[in-house]
């Protein structure tokens, strides 16, 4: 009787530890919810799925219960699919306080842009062109819709079904570093001009450095048109 007693407490003993765990995990992957809508926000991405893993350190199951709500911060985002969070406890008292890291593996997946047939060097990218697949996401080396592809020329040739990158297709700067450019102020309804030497290439609605030709000043801009730039007085 006596034995089984003892096997009974440790049994309870074990899943009591099991069910912190998978709390904590709760928690944990609730914070990943919130962190990955932010981070889509920030990507601009408008619609997108992920899938997360965590590797729970064997240390965590010999920690003391915590007394106080767990603080979950973020520890360090080495890469768009790998997180790790500092999972804290701030008990009253002192020698049950502890932290653990925890590494999360995401996954983002999103229908991005391949070609529907293969297309040949410098061709410009028309709609037809275009067909949207869900693929796993990498970095952001995509192109989510087709407002930043229509009228582009591809680089190279281009495979049928092949994602279509950023690397795969042809910039064009409307302002060119080195080259002489005109700079708009804008205040209200009044405006003047002068002219400036671009410090750094741009497309329409880049910022970027210029120089002002005739004060030398270095002030910052946004690409506005073809060697137009423009800057707004507040």
């Amino acid at each position: 009787m006596r034995r089984i007693l003892i096997l009974l407490l440790a049994f309870l003993a074990s899943y009591s530890s099991a069910l912190e765990v998978s709390q904590l995990t709760t928690i944990v992957k609730k914070q990943i919810n919130t962190d990955s809508a932010t981070f889509a926000r920030k990507m601009d991405w408008q619609e997108y799925r992920y899938s997360s893993t965590l590797r729970i350190p064997p240390s965590l199951k010999k920690l003391e219960d915590c007394l106080s709500p767990v603080i979950i911060s973020l520890a360090a985002a080495n890469a768009i699919n790998r997180v790790s969070y500092k999972v804290t406890c701030d008990n009253t008292v002192k020698q049950h306080k502890w932290s653990v890291n925890i590494v999360a593996n995401i996954n983002y997946y999103m229908a991005v842009a391949t070609t529907a047939s293969s297309l040949p060097r410098g061709h410009s990218l028309q709609p037809e062109d275009i067909v949207f697949r869900e693929q796993r996401i990498r970095n952001n080396d995509y192109y989510p819709n087709v407002a930043g592809l229509a009228g582009k020329k591809t680089k190279r040739k281009l495979r049928a079904g092949s994602i279509i990158k950023k690397k795969d297709i042809i910039i064009e700067y409307a302002v060119i570093r080195k080259s002489e450019v005109s700079i708009i102020f804008k205040q209200d309804s009044f405006s003047l001009s002068t002219l400036g030497i671009a410090l750094k290439s741009g497309q329409l609605g880049d910022l970027i450095k210029v120089k002002n030709k005739r004060s030398g000043n270095i002030i910052t801009t946004t690409v506005i048109g073809k060697n137009k730039v423009s800057v707004e007085s507040k």
